[in-house]
């Protein structure tokens, strides 16, 4: 009798387990290609992102750049319903303060969703080069986050703290944050690039920084 029994709940079990299976999922059917590039990315001379740099910086700030292993991820094709994305392992360039580079780019990385994502850092010609909106309606503080980077100044030489430098980009990095019945709020800093030379000043009103390079090293 127990026997019998067991045997029945045993069959009873897989059926249940069958039917579960068999519910379909809401989860993306993505299919994943290693690639055998292993390519260096390289840095832009304003960023001056080079392994083995350094840059020393007004209120004891220390910014270094070293070599890191990163995923890059980019969509081939969809095959029926499945997204067919490759991977390729890569060296980036990071650095301490403006992340991992590649040409004037910040490259983001997120190794769940499997995408790559590539910010630019500074543009060539006065005005706004990059502008993103994200929209956060479905968790608490609801809020809508606009990214805006602009060139607000190019200048052949400029003298900051006593030092001269040449050919330089000054960029605006505004975020504004909008949330229902809230006035929108605006955080502002500004970014001072010098060809082969990198950052060299990073200004910050909100908090009242002005923070300048003092002295520095380039890999090349």
């Amino acid at each position: 009798m127990f026997k019998y029994f067991s045997i029945s709940l045993i069959i009873t079990l897989c059926i249940s387990c069958k039917k579960e299976s068999d519910t379909p999922t809401d989860e993306p059917c993505q299919v994943i290609h290693e690639a055998q590039k292993n390519d260096t990315l390289k840095s832009s001379a304003y960023i001056a992102a080079y392994p083995g740099s350094n840059w020393h910086y007004s209120g004891n700030y220390y910014v270094s750049c070293h070599n890191t292993e990163t995923n890059i991820y980019s969509t081939i094709t969809e095959i029926l319903g499945c997204e067919h994305i490759e991977k390729n392992k890569v060296l980036a360039p990071e650095n301490s303060v403006l992340g991992k580079i590649d040409s004037i780019y910040e490259v983001v990385t997120n190794d769940i969703d499997f995408t790559t994502k590539y910010i630019p850092i500074i543009g060539f010609e006065m005005g706004e080069f990059y502008h993103h909106v994200e929209y956060n309606m479905s968790e608490e503080p609801k809020n809508i986050k606009t990214f805006e980077r602009s060139v607000v100044g190019i200048y052949d030489s400029l003298e900051i703290n006593g030092n001269t430098y040449y050919d330089l980009i000054k960029v605006k990095h505004l975020v504004n944050t909008a949330a229902p019945g809230v006035n929108s709020f605006n955080d502002i800093k500004y970014y001072t690039f010098a060809k082969n030379i990198g950052l060299v000043r990073y200004q910050y009103p909100l908090e009242s920084q002005d923070i300048i390079l003092t002295s520095y090293y380039i890999n090349e």
